[in-house]
Order: structure tokens, then C-alpha cells, then sequence
């Protein structure tokens, strides 16, 4: 679960239910102006213990762990949301994924100390910094109402989830993942 604070609100995302692998993608924002919880958009990918940070009135969330199909269990995506639109777009990749870190803003950068590299018990001393070249926010082919488990935003046959967890643009068709056997599954997250 990251805890972030944009005009006035805290919002809270992610986390995990009971197990190491129940990661959920959740993103609730309380108002304590009226002193009541809404639900937002959800996260493109369901994940626990990621770092994060607020830049230009925006959340940046990166890494985190759970059944992520690579060996370390851990995420490398980085995804911003924007408040003001309630939608995801992605942003630049954690260099070094790993989990159980945060984030912490000094100005125009975000930066991300130590985490662990493998799912569980591990750590590191990698540091890195995040920061925008532009401050204009990306735009994104991702409709913030969708999920990403079932939809296929640039209509190339792969889920905006599995080109996510490839590191492929869910919003360009010329990206795709690696798939040996055509079906539309890419080889991480289809094991034939």
C-alpha cells in the first residue's frame, strides 16, 4: 500500500489482502473536508509494497512485488495517475525493480532508496532518482474505465496487462511481447 497527498486528499493504492500474492490494484482517495472514502481508478497492474512519489500534481508509482511471472516476483512498471482526470497512463520503468521501498519527493525529482530485489525477505543498496523532462503530462490510448486484464487497447491481440508486464506499449501495435506460439499470450504469462 503507497499513501500519497494531492490537493488536500490522501489517496491510497495497492497493497495486498492476506498472502504474499493477493496484490491489489485498488485506489481510494478520502476527503477529509466531508470525511468520506470514494473509489478511484484502478492501478493498470495489481501489486504490494511499490515506491512512490507526486510530481506536478500527480502520483508516480513504481515497482512492487507479487505474481508478477518474472523470477523475482517483483515489477519493474512505472504508471502515473493524474487526479484530476481519474486515469493511469505508463511512465518510465524502475531501472532496478524491486519492492518494499518508497519515495520521496524533493522538488522536481522522486527519489527511491534500498527495497528488495526478490519477492520477500532481500535487499539492496540501489538508490535511483525519477524526474520529467517535460512537465507536459503523456497522453495515453487507456481508457480509465477498463481493465486491463481484458482489454487490448491498441487492438494488437495482447492485453494492456500482459504488454505491461512485458514492457511493450499497450498503446502501440508495432510493440508486442515475445509469444513463440501465436496465440495472442505472451511467453511470460502463457507457459506452452
Amino acid at each position: 500500500l503507497i499513501m500519497e497527498e494531492i490537493d488536500g486528499k490522501l489517496y491510497a493504492i495497492g497493497g495486498r489482502n492476506v498472502t504474499l500474492d493477493t496484490v491489489l490494484a485498488t485506489n481510494q482517495v478520502y476527503d477529509p473536508a466531508t470525511n468520506t472514502w470514494a473509489t478511484r481508478a484502478p492501478m493498470p497492474v495489481a501489486r504490494a509494497a511499490m515506491a512512490s512519489g507526486t510530481l506536478h500534481g500527480r502520483i508516480q508509482v513504481w515497482g512492487g512485488e507479487g505474481p508478477s511471472g518474472t523470477p523475482t516476483s517483483t515489477y519493474p512498471q512505472g504508471h502515473e495517475y493524474d487526479p484530476s482526470t481519474n486515469a493511469w497512463i505508463q511512465i518510465a520503468d524502475q531501472p532496478t525493480p524491486r519492492h518494499g521501498t518508497d519515495g520521496a519527493t524533493i522538488g522536481d525529482v522522486v527519489y527511491i532508496p534500498g527495497g528488495g530485489p526478490q519477492m520477500g525477505n532481500s535487499v539492496t543498496d540501489v538508490h535511483e532518482a525519477f524526474s520529467f523532462i517535460s512537465t507536459d503530462p503523456p497522453e495515453s490510448c487507456i481508457d480509465p474505465l477498463d481493465d486491463p486484464r481484458t482489454t487490448d487497447s491498441d487492438g494488437d491481440g495482447y492485453t494492456d496487462e500482459d504488454e505491461g508486464l512485458n514492457g511493450t506499449d499497450p498503446c502501440s501495435s508495432s510493440s508486442q511481447p515475445l509469444d513463440n506460439d501465436g496465440d495472442d499470450v505472451s511467453d511470460l504469462m502463457d507457459p506452452d
